[in-house]
């Protein structure tokens, strides 16, 4: 006795159709992909022990460079402490070694597409301007909290500099320091390098607690205790906001709008140079970023 297949059957072999849903019941829309390059394969052939060795050896060497810079100059301890030059010299060090270890270390495990494997890639431009403002909305929240609790923390000791200098030069060289360089290398490194290398062995929220730590760690020399939390809360923060748009270069204009804030209300700037101090930061930053995108994702893979 032969049967009819049912009505909604297809022919043999092919898949059956997706079955409806009851009224009023929304199928739930597909997860998007990954972003393009977002591929821990590479993080996971770097040892683990790799980005803490860089960020060592990038302060051992910064460390000799001031030194040079001093004996150079014929300055005295006490004279060193007086003039920025040795300290924006070392950081200019530090911060390069950071940037050039990352991307050696990235070099040997994807052989081609660098920059997308450090996150350098293109993303929506407004999702990621709403979801820094999320970002930087909580991290002044959190701000306002710690002030509210411990009282207004001492400044940095790096603020009280700036605010005391006022030699053109050496201001030009605090911004290119704080607003240009540390952004791009601060958010390469951790970000782009040390963020991936945890999250692939942990996963994704002790990658956002631990890069968030250590990145509060770094600042704590001449940093008040209180502000070593308010900045675990950003670093954590930029993590999230790497997930969020699969690139990089959104952190490094938060990161960069952040710190151009900073320096101009320590300077107590006038409006208009406020606003070019702070503008100019984010567009040069980010654009140094997008000077090393493709045009064309290229998959972050060996």
């Amino acid at each position: 006795m032969s049967s009819l297949p049912p009505p909604s059957a297809g022919p043999p072999g092919s898949l059956p159709p997706r079955p409806e849903l009851p009224e009023g019941v929304a199928r739930p829309e597909p997860l998007p992909p990954p972003p393009a390059g977002d591929n821990l394969s590479w993080a996971r052939r770097v040892p683990l022990w790799t980005p803490i060795a860089v960020a060592f050896a990038a302060f051992v060497l910064a460390s000799i460079a001031y030194a040079v810079i001093v004996g150079v100059a014929g300055l005295s301890a006490d004279e060193a402490d007086e003039v920025p030059g040795p300290l924006l010299g070392a950081t200019f060090v530090q911060d390069a070694l950071l940037i050039g270890g990352a991307v050696i270390v990235v070099q040997l495990a994807v052989k081609t597409g660098v920059a997308a494997a450090l996150g350098l890639r293109r993303t929506r431009l407004w999702p990621a301007v709403g979801w820094a403002a999320a970002v930087l909305g909580v991290f002044w929240i959190v701000s306002l909290v710690i002030i509210a609790i411990f009282g207004e923390p001492p400044k940095q000791d790096i603020t009280e500099e700036i605010k005391s200098e006022d030699g053109a030069l050496a201001l030009v060289g605090y911004v290119a320091i704080t607003c240009l360089m540390a952004p791009l290398a601060e958010e390469l490194f951790f970000r782009g390098f040390l963020f991936p290398v945890l999250r692939s062995r942990f996963g994704v929220a002790w990658g956002v607690l631990v890069t968030g730590a250590l990145f509060s760690v770094v600042h704590a020399v001449g940093s008040p205790p209180e502000t070593l939390i308010v900045l675990f809360v950003l670093g954590a923060g930029l993590c999230l906001l790497y997930l969020r748009t699969g690139s990089l270069l959104p952190c490094i204009g938060l990161h960069a709008f952040n710190n151009a804030i900073a320096f101009a209300s320590t300077k107590e700037m006038a409006w208009p140079v406020w606003v070019l101090t702070v503008g100019g930061s984010v567009v040069v930053a980010v654009s140094i970023g997008l000077a090393f995108v493709r045009s064309r994702p290229h998959p972050a893979t060996a």
